[in-house]
This record gives C-alpha cells, structure tokens and sequence, in this order.
C-alpha cells in the first residue's frame, strides 16, 4: 500500500502567545523566551532535518525538551514545505519558458518527445527537462531566453527536491501511550501550530465494540473476525469520525488525543480505531508508541511509511533493548502446539492443504527439536537452563538445517504466511460453525478453521528473523545466536485446571546480539531519525550499536540553577559501615541495617515526597522485611508514609498507588499529622516509578538511590551480549567499533540511574537532594557516566555526619526560600487587587 499525500498546510494560530525565533533560517513560533538548552536542541533539530541528517539530543527531563522539539519540527516542516512549493512553480516556469523555444525535447521515459502542456502537469517533466538543461549549461551553453539564475534555480531544485513527492510527514514516537498523550497536550496547549495530525494507539484503548471489550481472547482477533464478518457497526461508521467538524480544521478538537477521538466515536457511534488510522494516511504529523515505527511488523501493520519521511524518538534511553527485541523472536512449546492443533482443524474445510501441512510439518519439527537434549548447557540456574548455538563444534547454520531451516524452506514459508494470512481475510471462513462430528469430537461447537492472530503473529515473526540468517551470504549471521530454552513450570496450575499445562516450557530463540539488525534498516530509509532522552549518555554507544551515523549530537544543561538542588554521594552509613552493594555484600545485616538507618535520618529531615531506588525487588523486599525487624521502618514511618512499588502490579493496581501517593502530599492536614512531614516511595531502577513520571515541587524533594542496578550477570542474554560486544569491540562499522562487553553492561547500569535521577527537577523552579548511597559512585570513572548536569555538581563524603549536617542546611535554606517567595506572591497579589 502506498502512502497518500499529506496536508502541506501548517497553520500558525492567534490567540496563543508566542514570539518567532529564526533559527538556521527557519521561523519558529515558540511561546515564550526559550532557555538556552532548548534553543540548542532546535538548532540541532532544524539542521539536522535541513540537512537529511541524524541527530542524537540529550536534554534533562524539565528542560522542556518536547516543546522545543515539537516548535522545531513543525517550525522546518512549515518552512520546507513552502520552499518546496516555490521550487516547484519556479523551475516549472523555467521548464514551460524553454520548452516554448525548444521544438526539440528530451523523451519521457521512452514515450513520445514532451510538448508544453505535459510540461505543464508532469513533476516527473519538469525533472527531466531541467536536467536537459543543466546538462547544457555544464558543456557551457545556457539556452536562449535562460540566464544563470535560471540555472542556479535549477540547480538547487535538482538537488534538494527533485526526488521529494511530497514534504515529509513527521513520525513522533514516544515510550508508552502515556508519554505521547503529554506530547500532544504540549502542542495542544503551548504550541500556536496547528495541523492535520494523528495518534495511532492499540484496539484495546480505542475500541468502542462491547463484544470486543469482554472478549476474553484476543481483542485484535475477535475484532478482526467481526469486522470481516461485516458484524461491526461501528467499523461501517467509521468514516463518520473524518468529517467531524470536531476535528476539522479550527474545530475545537483539531489537535486531539486518544480519549477524544473515543469520546467522539461513543457519541457517532463510529469506530475510533480505524477513524484513527484512515486520519493518520493524509497527516502531517502522527503520534505513536516508539515500538509501532521500529518493529517492522508492527510498523507494516499500522501503515506507517518512513521512507523519505522524518522519525522522531522521545524518550530514546531504551531504543537499544527495543530494536534488539523486534530483531528477536522467541517460539515456545505451547505456541507450536496450539499452531498444529489449528491448523488440523483447519484441514477439515481448507482448500489449501497443502499449505497447512507443510506448517504442520514445520511445528512439529520445532517441537521434537526442543525435546532434544543437549550434552552441555551453557545456562543453568533453579529455574532451568539453556543451551546456544553456535557452539565449537556445531555452527548456527547446521543447527538451523538440523530442524529444517534452509534458504528455500524460508522462502516456502513465506509464500505459507500469505496464504494463511488470506484465509482470515476471507468471510467465507471466518467464524464459520464446525459441527461436534466434523471437529472430531472437539470440545467446542464452534471452532476456527483459519489460523488465529497470535498463531500468524508467531509464524510472520519465525520468517522474518529466517529470511535474515539463512542465506548463505547474510551479512546478520553472526549477529544472532540459537538457543534451546527449557524452564521449570512454577506455579498452582494442573492438568485438571489447564489443558495446557506442563511441568517445563520449551522455547526456541533466535535472539538478535545487535539493535542495528532492524535500526539500521530504519534509518536508510527516513530522510531524519532524532534520537531524544535525559539520559542517552554515553552517546557514542547509541551511534556503533545503532548502526548509523549522527552527524550532530547535544549534551544540553539543566534549566534548574545548580544552587537549587544539592548532588551527593555518601560513602558509609551512619554507624560508619561502606555502602558498597555489591552481590556478595548486600545479604549482610551490617549492610542492610546501615542503609536503613541512613534512609531513616534523611526521611526525618526532608519534608514533602521522596523517591527511593533499589537495584532490583529482591533487594528492595529484603530491605524492607529487614527494617521492620529492627525497627527502622518505624522510624521511617513517623516522618514519611511508606508506599512500595510491587513486582508485576496491573497497570490498574500501580495508578492507585501513583494517586494514593500524590493524593497523601496534595492533602496539607497529613503533612503535620504526628510529626510526619510527607511520604516516601519505594520502587527499583528500570520500574515504573522510574519512567516517564512527573514527581515535580512537593511530590519529590528528595532521591534516594541504593546501589548500582547492573543487570543480572549470568541471564543468558545479557552474557551473550557482553560476549558478542568483546568479539566486535575493536571491529570498524559506521561509527566505530562497539563498547566492550564489560563497558555495554556498565552502561546500561548507569542509564536506569540517570532515568531514576529525572524524576525530580521537573521545571526551572524547582528543587531537591539527589543521595547516592554507594561509595563506588565515587569512584571518577562512575561519576563520569552520570549526566552531565549533575556529574559536575555532585559531592563525595566519606562520613555520614557532615553529609546529613549539609543536607539539613539545604533542606532549611531552600524551605526559607520557598517561605520568602510565597510571601512576596501574596503581597503582589493583595497590591493588585
């Protein structure tokens, strides 16, 4: 499917404050005086689009990063698509001028010679005939009626716009749907910009169909089938959402988010998932989760078309773990056999046998491979092992051609992918009833006889990770590695309860060792990737294991006076113990008890919400069971209320704690109740508290951070990666060589410490202490992967007592402050009334 044209027109509204900055050339409308980081990071951005370059920008999280990122983007896209319109009728004046003197024109593409009026309508013309006359002008002969301008004009058009069909369309991704909802309240509310736009998000948020929302399976699935099945009223009124006025231009809705375009379809009655993304075909900018543009699946799914196009990437600190995963594919034992059962029945109707036996040839295939067993697990632990490939002695492609992989294979099963893909498109098939005698005695009265969705999913993931290693000259072999997975089944389930259940699950994996397998790929076709994030440092990793080239990248500074907020690193505890939370040290009472004592006396001097980190749940658990022996929980308590992020919490489950949280602050009468003075919350780096929240003023004073949340040594991914990075480390690519294994783990460490440290600082006003109660942190060569903003304020001590005596000082001056300031406000505004 192609891509059809977008809206040119970007529009500049009234009514909402703003002063225009010229930046590189460009206008752009922002609204009100940038601070220089953000002035910095348009700078970048428009020359980095100007120019068809990538760009990596890290700014710290309250620096007001998105704004100047969306002013930016639409500023040069507004720009560009005016200098492309003028190019146009420029060089089509020069093109109809010449080809009025000339009765000889070049062909068009072995058609009959060109006359004025084809001239006059053909892009593809003008191209053509203007490089005719470049071609003169470089033997040094300007046709008659044409001066140097003329060829100057032509000159810049042929290099700059000759191949563009339309100007691009801006592609602005973000981590989660949440984060892309707080990028268009920036634009909805901040910008003066306004434009035909989109928001493409996942049926579960959109869809509006009852039957789909208590589907107990699959809600693509079942709202595939209905809709195919012409059994969807929702989705045949879907083209009412496009002409509401709402969101037309000027309508109050112009710029919408996901909430309003369901609010909308609920009243019309009209789907909003697929209004959502028929909008998004004829948008000049489009909103979506990150992983919806770098997974190419998902990307095709979604009919999102970067060629040529700008891919903005907010946010950017886990783009590595993301495009190594859509590289990825992992197929386990239940999977397979849910595969075979369903295509078995699907032999009962089918007409394409043949077809569904060969993908039933290929599961069980997969399956008796994976009740191999190997002579030696490279993996082994209490929850099972793993065994990879290539080994010494057997190499990937003869571990692929033992379970049936070959290039030809490959291409056999994805001619199979399309059939079956077919077959769920066809209403003929879909929910079509199977009698008890025809399923053979299935438990079911109505059965599928079409693959389901997560089925396909599975088989399309299979072939697209094959068509890469198999050919016998692929350029990703090494980068991936085979393993065998086998896991020991732990939980209160049975067969009685489960048909399904085992006592192990056996997986198949083809782990990709390289994000730039699927980022590279990405890049060669936009005409801009910008990569954005508080905390991308280092940034010359992202460029080698990305596999492309940034011509232009940014450190920018905080927004935040450095006198606001107070950066420490405390090396021993309050009874004199060295915090070093080590593996081998954190089980220690000693250690546990010291750490405790020293979160109690920081919780008894700061007042408002503070944030505590830990490594990991384990840690965090142990601490916590710990503290309540010896009392320190207590103490904790009498200053702070404790809340605790919980492992594997329901989104539902974790926006109660967040509110619960937010709401004990906001609530002044329980700041003063038995000497507390506000709450505290628990959480690990890399969890939720850690991403992409908003704990600004009051909600967060102060950050404790526990430990150096390395990832787990021994997990097989991760080894295999530190070995992979040791292999390649000294190899050229694009970019240079790759960090060593040892630097790529210790990186990852420090970005979720760098995520962990943007939770306070939220604007230019704010404030807070930062404590990092680890004494390696000290250590110059750990400092210096902090962030730049705070790696040059931070402070070593090697007593607990001068530490806490400074902090107590920082606490009181900045409460004076927040006292004065608060003072002076009521004053202006008695004055004023």
């Amino acid at each position: 499917m192609k891509q059809r044209k977008p809206s040119d027109e970007i529009r500049v509204i009234k009514g909402v404050d703003h002063n225009v900055y010229h930046i590189d050339g460009v206008p752009v409308h922002f609204p009100f005086k940038p601070y220089m980081s953000q002035l910095g990071m348009m700078n970048h951005m428009i020359r980095t689009l100007s120019r068809s370059q990538n760009s990596m920008l890290e700014s710290p999280t309250g620096s007001g990063k998105s704004l100047a990122m969306l002013c930016a983007a639409l500023g040069w896209r507004k720009n560009f698509a005016a200098k492309l319109q003028q190019s146009r009728v420029n060089v089509r004046r020069i093109a109809t001028r010449f080809s009025l003197q000339n009765k000889s024109l070049p062909s068009h593409a072995g058609k009959e010679p060109m006359n004025s009026n084809y001239a006059d309508k053909s892009l593809r013309a003008i191209s053509i005939i203007a490089e005719h006359i470049l071609k003169k002008a470089a033997n040094g002969k300007i046709p008659s009626g044409l001066d140097q301008s003329d060829i100057d004009i032509l000159s810049d058009y042929q290099q700059n716009y000759a191949h563009i069909k339309h100007a691009p369309v801006i592609y602005f991704g973000s981590r989660t749907h949440k984060q892309v909802s707080q990028l268009i309240s920036e634009l909805r509310d901040k910008t003066p910009y306004r434009m035909k736009m989109a928001v493409l998000g996942s049926r579960q948020l959109e869809c509006i169909h009852p039957w789909v929302q208590k589907a107990s399976s699959s809600v693509d699935e079942v709202c595939s089938e209905l809709r195919i099945d012409n059994k969807c009223k929702y989705h045949t009124s879907s083209r009412l959402l496009l002409s509401d006025e709402s969101i037309m231009k000027g309508g109050s809705n112009e710029i919408w988010d996901i909430e309003d375009i369901v609010s909308l379809g609920k009243s019309a009655g009209a789907c909003p998932y697929y209004a959502s993304h028929e909008l998004a075909k004829a948008a000049v900018l489009v909103f979506c989760p990150y992983n919806y543009i770098v997974d190419p699946i998902v990307r095709s799914a979604v009919r999102i078309f970067p060629d040529n196009n700008v891919v903005i990437l907010d946010e950017a600190h886990n783009i590595e773990g993301v495009a190594r995963d859509a590289a990825s594919v992992e197929i386990t034992d239940v999977q397979l056999k849910r595969i075979v059962r369903e295509c078995e029945q699907a032999l009962i109707v089918t007409t394409s046998q043949s077809t569904y036996r060969r993908v039933i040839v290929m599961a069980k295939r997969l399956l008796l491979w994976l009740q191999g067993t190997s002579n030696k697990y490279e993996f082994s632990d209490a929850t099972g092992h793993t065994s990879v490939w290539p080994k010494k002695d057997v190499s990937l492609d003869s571990a692929l051609e033992e379970i049936g992989f070959t290039k030809e294979s490959v291409t056999q099963l994805e001619f199979d992918y399309r059939v079956l893909e077919e077959d769920t498109k066809n209403p003929d098939l879909v929910n079509k009833k199977i009698t008890r005698h025809q399923a053979q005695d299935q438990d079911q009265e109505s059965l599928r006889y079409h693959l389901s969705g997560m089925s396909l999913r599975v088989i399309l993931s299979l072939a697209l990770v094959l068509k890469r290693i198999c050919p016998a000259n692929s350029q990703f072999k090494e980068d991936y590695r085979l393993a065998r997975i086998k896991k020991f089944t732990n939980d209160n389930c049975s067969e009685e309860s489960d048909p399904d259940w085992q006592s192990t699950t056996s997986t198949f994996a083809l782990w990709a060792m390289s994000p730039g397998i699927i980022f590279s790929e990405l890049s060669e076709k936009c005409r801009s990737i910008i990569l954005t994030s508080g905390t991308l440092s280092p940034l010359s990793s992202y460029a080698s294991e990305l596999r492309t080239e940034f011509a232009s990248t940014l450190e920018a500074d905080h927004v935040v006076s450095p006198d606001r907020f107070l950066a420490m690193c405390i090396q021993c505890g309050p009874a004199g113990q060295l915090l070093e939370g080590k593996y081998a040290n954190v089980d220690y009472q000693s250690y546990q008890d010291d750490i405790g004592q020293a979160v109690a006396s920081i919780a008894a001097k700061c007042s408002g919400g503070m944030l505590v980190f830990a490594p990991s749940y384990s840690l965090l658990n142990k601490l916590i069971a710990r503290w309540r022996e010896t009392g320190e929980m207590a103490k904790i308590n009498k200053h702070k209320k404790p809340f605790i992020e919980l492992q594997g919490d329901s989104a539902h489950s974790f926006n109660r704690l967040l509110s619960a949280y937010k709401k004990f602050l906001s609530d002044r009468s329980n700041n003063s109740t038995e000497g507390q003075c506000g709450a505290v919350m628990f959480a690990v780096y890399r969890g939720k508290i850690s991403e992409g929240i908003d704990f600004s003023d009051h909600l967060c004073r102060t950050i404790v951070n526990i430990g150096i949340p390395y990832p787990a040594f021994m997990d097989p991914k991760v080894a295999l990666k530190r070995e992979y990075n040791d292999a390649h480390s000294s190899l050229s690519s694009k970019s240079g060589g790759l960090l060593s294994g040892f630097s790529w783990y210790n990186t990852q460490a420090f970005r979720a410490i760098n995520q962990a440290l943007g939770r306070c600082l939220r604007h230019k006003s704010d404030w807070g202490a930062i404590i990092l109660l680890d004494s390696r942190l000290a250590m110059p060569r750990n400092t210096s992967q902090l962030s730049k903003w705070i790696r040059a304020h931070i402070k070593s001590y090697s007593k607990f007592d001068q530490a806490a005596q400074d902090l107590d000082l920082f606490y009181k001056t900045r409460l004076q402050e927040d006292i004065e300031d608060s003072l002076v406000s009521n004053t202006a505004r008695l004055t004023l009334s």
